[in-house]
């Protein structure tokens, strides 16, 4: 687990470490990582709401592929990129929470659109609560626009210090690869620090990672993704992800 923090001192050395690392070229900078990022969230919150208008498996690949037409990206530069800020944690997470803000803000601009803020429902009460808002199944193949899940989730008031949170995963189907998959969660505080735990997918069957929050500070959102690399897929192979869930466990 750790923690960045840019406040006083902490702040200039992170930034300077962060700022420091240098995209490679044939890597998506940080705006388009981040401009992707956003976009997929959006599409696979759409495609969550309506159901029915995208229950097939082509007309949400036609949705997805249409979100790199748009920045004339293409889906192997994506591949390439998210292996490279797999690799670049810090900067990556950094990228991800200016994604999150986006998407609050874009929350904020449909509520005041709507008569009724019914949309906006509280998490479940309990010490121990699934609040993973997604299908409970996902399927990876080389053919698919993304190799990414990607979710986020605001705080309410059933949320406490110190509340811990597990992702988990049942994967089937894997075969071997040459870059391992991994889950990753972040927590982003009300001081705008946050911490972030990433565990790789080595095989079949159950991985979880497990990330606790700050004792001092209450944090806002949490968020991450589970990350497949499609690319090493042959044609012909695909990797079921199910029975997904994201624990949260108030401290006794």
């Amino acid at each position: 687990m750790k923690k960045i923090s840019y406040i006083g001192v902490c702040c200039m050395i992170l930034f300077s470490v962060v700022s420091c690392v240098r995209v490679p070229d044939g890597i998506l900078d940080e705006k388009q990582m981040e401009d992707l990022l956003y976009e997929i969230h959006l599409t696979e919150g759409l495609t969550d709401v309506m159901i029915d208008d995208y229950i097939s498996r082509q007309k949400k690949e036609i949705l997805k592929k249409g979100v790199f037409a748009k920045y004339k990206i293409t889906p192997e530069q994506f591949d390439s990129s998210l292996m490279w800020y797999g690799k670049n944690l810090e900067l990556y997470v950094d990228v991800y929470r200016k994604v999150i803000k986006r998407l609050e803000e874009e929350n904020e601009r449909v509520k005041k659109n709507v008569e009724a803020d019914e949309m906006q429902t509280l998490s479940m009460r309990g010490d121990t609560v699934d609040i993973w808002k997604k299908g409970r199944t996902y399927e990876f193949m080389p053919t698919s626009a993304y190799n990414i899940l990607p979710f986020s989730v605001a705080t309410d008031e059933n949320f406490q210090f110190m509340d811990k949170f597990v992702l988990g995963v049942h994967v089937r189907m894997m075969p071997d690869l040459p870059e391992h998959p991994r889950i990753l969660i972040a927590l982003e505080n009300v001081d705008s620090t946050f911490l972030y735990k990433s565990e790789p997918i080595l095989r079949n069957g159950w991985t979880e990672v497990e990330l606790k929050s700050d004792t001092a500070v209450f944090f806002r959102n949490i968020f991450g993704d589970i990350y497949f690399p499609t690319d090493k897929l042959a044609p012909d192979q695909r990797i079921i992800v199910d029975s997904i869930r994201l624990m949260r466990i108030h401290p006794k």
